[in-house]
């Protein structure tokens, strides 16, 4: 709802890319297991996706079959890819927003300062509010939420908007 949320239809929020076609891929079951992650991301760029969010990620190290995977929906599918920095409070790299062609985005709040959880260093690309932010929770209702995975769409909604204007441009 927050990246594509349709307007003026009196439901719930507006999303930033509001015109964007919005297609979510489920990756983790009811227990929270991933079991496609990564897949998924090659998944969206073979079914002609031009921005993916991934409000997901771990602090694990990188692993160089995730960044072949990245590096082919990027390169290959001309797909932005957009990613949640971690809300850690600290500078350690999240994957998959550390990964080389994805823009990693951390939180920030009202008063446009850093969130007090959100992650931060020279990994992160971009900012954006993440704090109090409104939008469809699990539950089939609204409220606020924080967290980088909250920041991520917004920014990722923004890049719809871009690729929408200029598609000359491309992922790179």
């Amino acid at each position: 709802s927050i990246a594509a949320g349709v307007t003026n239809n009196g439901i719930g929020v507006a999303g930033v890319g509001y015109n964007a076609t919005y297609i979510p891929i489920k990756v983790f079951d009811d227990e929270n297991y991933s079991g496609g992650t990564y897949e998924s991301i090659l998944y969206a760029a073979e079914r002609g996706c031009d921005v993916l969010n991934l409000s997901w990620g771990s602090a694990r190290s990188a692993v160089s079959f995730y960044q072949e995977m990245i590096d082919e929906a990027v390169l290959e599918y001309d797909m932005v890819i957009i990613a949640a920095a971690g809300n850690d409070n600290n500078d350690d790299h999240f994957y998959p927003a550390s990964y080389h062609h994805v823009l990693s985005v951390a939180s920030t709040t009202s008063s446009d300062v850093k969130a007090s959880f959100s992650s931060y260093g020279t990994s992160v690309d971009l900012c954006a509010p993440g704090v109090s932010i409104y939008g469809a929770s699990n539950d089939d209702a609204y409220g606020t939420q924080n967290g980088t995975s909250f920041s991520a769409p917004i920014v990722a909604g923004a890049a719809a908007l871009v690729r929408h204007q200029f598609p000359e441009l491309s992922a790179v």
